[in-house]
């Protein structure tokens, strides 16, 4: 019989088709490394004849079993070194045993009929492997507000491939696992995860995932590496480094304006002026030493910088530079004739346009003169003096001071300003005594001091009966250019002016008497009378 078992198994060796998979309704076992298995493969033994059964793997020929009429003849040894025969033959089960599973012993189990090259029994063995660690993308880069979906991507180890199996996922968001939440959205498998309304701060979130074989005893993957997102987000409203409105004073180093912005990817910040004109194409703004004319509005603009992501905030700063006043003083008309009307103005602008004015003095040399025409100091606007007569005693110069609490650039707290005023008016005289007492028979001087502006042009000098003094061997007249002493409001002041000398020599009765002066400018006029009368010895004389 033994050159018959072996006639047959040669002709099996030549006919056997070696298609190795099996019928979707066959036995599907999975398993796990180092863990033992049955594999159940029957059928129904033919109780008549010889009929040769073989258990492959993969095409590979694990045992032979020869059954005539019912009966094992003939039965080898399982080639496989864990691998057993459990099974009963002559009943028809060719199950074998694997004790310990490995990678290597994943694959299709066959019994084969010899000869007739029918499948009798079909089982796939496979041996579970841990899934691959997973890998998170994302289907964009968000803004703030907007959604995006995570995916979880991982893939089976187990073998073989072929096995259909599906994977589930669990996510870790921040070390919680699979978190609820109303802006998370989990897909039915979880392999994908979606989250709405994306705020900045889910840059920082940390999410991993792992993947599961849905299976009995399946595998969990290894943690995905930590995953975050980038969030396009801002600018919001710039930040400066200095609060608005910011004053400071002329002249006064004013430190960089700093504006910053939170964005991502990061944002362009550059400074405008009031006119919308760039003056800056960075967020420092170095304007050096405050000028008044850097009062105004600034505006810093920051943009992000991403292309897909276009917006733009802004902030502004209002700079105020505070300084001491200008001081002007002005004048209702040029025309400054004796009896018109004047009023002298001054007016401050400064900022702040508070004005606290000091005075507006008349000076006439040294001396302040207080004119009674010019309005109180104090907290105003402007300050004025309003003559509503001119006399030459309103000559001089007219100084306005004032303040806002403002160290000005001059490094004074008072600011001024002055005006000269020269009154034009007719001669004036100003004598203290109009009577000139002289002996007979002496010499007698007489001055007479006046102030003409302008100056004079005649002189007349017309004593009793209407007859004109005249420089003769009697009299000598002079004028010289001389300081005249005269009261201003009240107030003794220095002029220029002259002094008309009358000398009288050898006096007698004629000589007494009443002399009027005349004398003249383009003004106009004027006229003063003197008594000259004989004098006692004890009173005071004036000799030549």
């Amino acid at each position: 019989m033994e050159w018959y078992f072996s006639a047959f198994w040669m002709y099996m060796q030549i006919y056997i088709e070696l298609g190795w998979a099996c019928p979707l309704s066959s036995p599907r076992i999975f398993r796990r490394e180092n863990s033992p298995v049955k594999l159940t493969l029957a059928t129904s033994v033919n109780p008549q004849g010889l009929v040769n059964y073989q258990v492959f793997k993969d095409g590979r020929n694990l045992m032979t079993i020869a059954i005539y009429n019912g009966e094992v003849m003939d039965q080898d040894e399982c080639v496989l070194a864990d691998c057993t025969f459990t099974g009963n033959a002559a009943n028809g089960d060719f199950s074998i045993t694997l004790s310990n599973v490995q990678r290597a012993s994943a694959g299709t189990y066959k019994l084969m009929a010899v000869i007739t090259n029918d499948e009798k029994a079909c089982t796939t063995l496979y041996v579970l492997g841990s899934p691959n660690q997973p890998t998170v993308s994302s289907t964009k880069i968000p803004s703030v507000g907007e959604n995006v979906i995570v995916t979880c991507r991982s893939s089976s180890t187990t073998t073989p491939p072929n096995h259909g199996l599906s994977l589930s996922y669990e996510w870790t968001i921040n070390g919680q696992t699979n978190p609820a939440s109303a802006r998370y959205t989990y897909s039915t498998s979880r392999h994908q995860l979606t989250i709405s309304n994306v705020q900045k701060t889910d840059s920082t979130t940390v999410l991993q995932c792992s993947a599961t074989e849905v299976v009995t005893n399946g595998y969990t993957s290894p943690e995905s590496l930590g995953f975050t997102f980038n969030v396009l987000y801002g600018p919001d409203r710039p930040l400066l480094n200095v609060a608005s409105p910011l004053t400071v004073w002329e002249g006064e180093v004013v430190q960089s304006f700093e504006c910053t912005s939170d964005c991502w990817p990061g944002c362009n910040q550059k400074w405008m002026n009031a006119a919308n004109v760039t003056i800056q194409h960075n967020g420092t703004l170095a304007l050096g030493t405050g000028t008044r004319d850097e009062t105004g509005l600034y505006v810093c603009v920051s943009e992000n910088n991403a292309t897909e992501y276009k917006k733009r905030n802004e902030t502004s700063l209002m700079l105020i530079v505070e300084y001491a006043p200008d001081v002007v003083i002005s004048q209702s008309t040029t025309i400054w004739t004796e009896n018109n009307p004047l009023n002298i103005r001054c007016k401050a602008t400064g900022v702040p346009a508070v004005y606290n004015y000091t005075g507006f003095v008349q000076l006439v040399g040294d001396v302040v003169i207080s004119n009674s025409h010019a309005e109180s100091p104090g907290v105003r606007d402007t300050i004025s003096v309003n003559i509503p007569s001119l006399q030459l005693q309103d000559t001089g110069i007219y100084t306005c001071n004032v303040h806002n609490g403002i160290i000005g650039v001059n490094k004074q707290l008072i600011q001024t300003a002055s005006k000269r005023i020269t009154v034009r008016a007719s001669p004036k005289f100003f004598v203290k005594e109009t009577n000139f007492a002289g002996e007979p028979s002496r010499n007698i001087i007489v001055t007479i001091p006046f102030v003409s502006v302008p100056e004079y042009t005649t002189y007349t000098v017309i004593r009793k009966g209407g007859k004109p003094v005249s420089t003769n061997g009697k009299y000598t007249l002079q004028i010289k250019k001389d300081f005249v002493n005269a009261l201003f409001y009240g107030k003794q002041v220095t002029l220029t002016g002259n002094v008309l000398k009358m000398i009288i020599t050898d006096l007698s009765e004629e000589e007494f008497g009443i002399y009027n002066i005349q004398i003249t400018n383009s003004i106009d006029t004027s006229n003063f009378s003197i008594h000259v009368t004989a004098a006692s010895m004890d009173l005071f004389l004036t000799y030549l």
